[in-house]
């Protein structure tokens, strides 16, 4: 291999785990521009570049060999090199044989390995997709991307698959460590965790959730902002949904939650199955406790601390799954919400008799100057638009 002091610098960053993502893709880059893996570099080479304190204890060598171990068989890849026939490395070596095992994986499928984070105070933009891992840091998801995901020792946790993580940890552990998810205005993300739940998170969402289910213990997640829930069913450990003084309960069922911190409300829609709703400090048992059947909805009022329930059709609520929009007997003032939130634009309604009128509206992926157009039309709402900012007048 050529050696070329600008990617050996890498390298050794890379060692030392001090890349950027940035950096680590350039590393990647110049491993796939090669034609054959047989242009990849050898051990020695590897450990040429490597610093004197490059070493790894006997611990976390297993576990990243593990980590290889488990990605490989994910994908259908099978080494060829002698190294992976031999479990235990020269501390020295482990790194190097390690490290062309990710470029074999990356060579082959194109799949980037995340190591690299970002420390919890730096300024991150409200308009990346982001995933605070239990130790505090945070990683910044890419939507298209695929990469492993890892855990702070190096194991195996799971994948992305472009819009969509998938928790499939290799170890049970008796400790339960949360992630926490943000999806910001204008954007959509997916999330299996490892009991086979699948969330889908809407725009504006924070979710928190276990990396892995403790047997003998309830399945608890928390939630602000807007989800849709197809709990996998098990009896023996309930799945209960945390947002702000409320509760939800269920055994396995399909459900939306929409409870953001700026609505009075949090609105809990049924589709399948059967859902229990009560506040902090109360259970299913008390007269607080509401009880949900397919095709109701339940509200939480968050001031009163009360709850209500009515008949919907609940393909108005769940729409925003698939990108769509639909308003039935909505206020002009919840419309423009959610409309901010889909769009992830500003709107200043400076017309504040339509504020508690309702409206009925069906939108799909249109762009928002459509949908302010049907507005226009349809309602003879007066609108302009400066500075990526829609002013109603």
């Amino acid at each position: 291999m050529e050696k070329d002091k600008y990617i050996q610098e890498l390298l050794r960053k890379y060692i030392r785990n001090e890349c950027s993502q940035k950096e680590l893709q350039e590393i990647i880059n110049f491993f796939q521009k090669k034609d054959s893996i047989s242009q990849f570099p050898n051990l020695e080479e590897v450990m040429e570049m490597m610093p004197e304190k490059a070493e790894m204890d006997d611990r976390t060598t297993d576990r990243l060999f593990e980590t290889i171990l488990s990605v490989s068989k994910e994908r259908d890849f099978k080494p060829q090199n002698s190294y992976w026939g031999k479990k235990k490395f020269y501390k020295y070596a482990a790194v190097a044989a390690i490290f062309i095992a990710f470029l074999c994986l990356n060579f082959f499928y194109d799949l980037p390995i995340s190591f690299t984070k970002v420390n919890s105070d730096v300024n991150i933009p409200e308009s990346l997709i982001t995933l605070q891992l239990e130790d505090g840091s945070v990683k910044i998801l890419e939507e298209g991307e695929q990469l492993v995901l890892v855990d702070e020792q190096g194991n195996f946790l799971g994948s992305q698959d472009k819009n969509q993580l998938v928790y499939k940890p290799k170890r049970q552990t008796e400790e339960v460590k949360f992630n926490t998810l943000r999806v910001p205005y204008g954007k959509r993300f997916e999330i299996e965790l490892s009991d086979g739940t699948h969330v889908h998170l809407n725009s504006g969402t924070s979710f928190r959730y276990p990396v892995q289910f403790i047997p003998g213990k309830i399945r608890e997640v928390y939630l602000s902002g807007e989800a849709f829930f197809d709990v996998a069913k098990d009896t023996e450990h309930p799945f209960i949904v945390n947002s702000e003084n409320l509760n939800i309960k269920v055994l396995g069922t399909r459900f939306n939650v929409a409870s953001y911190k700026e609505d009075s409300r949090a609105d809990i829609v049924l589709v399948e199955g059967s859902v229990g709703m009560y506040p902090d400090g109360e259970n299913l048992q008390s007269e607080h406790s509401l009880m949900l059947v397919p095709g109701t909805k339940g509200s939480f009022n968050k001031s009163e601390l009360s709850l209500t329930k009515k008949k919907v059709i609940t393909s108005v609520y769940t729409s925003w799954i698939k990108g769509e929009l639909v308003f039935r007997n909505m206020t002009f003032k919840n419309i423009l919400k959610k409309l901010e939130r889909h769009y992830n634009i500003e709107i200043d309604n400076r017309n504040e008799i339509l504020e508690n009128e309702t409206f009925n509206a069906n939108f799909g992926n249109e762009p928002i100057e459509k949908v302010m157009e049907y507005l226009k039309t349809m309602y003879g709402i007066k609108y302009s638009i400066k500075n990526d900012k829609i002013i109603i007048e």
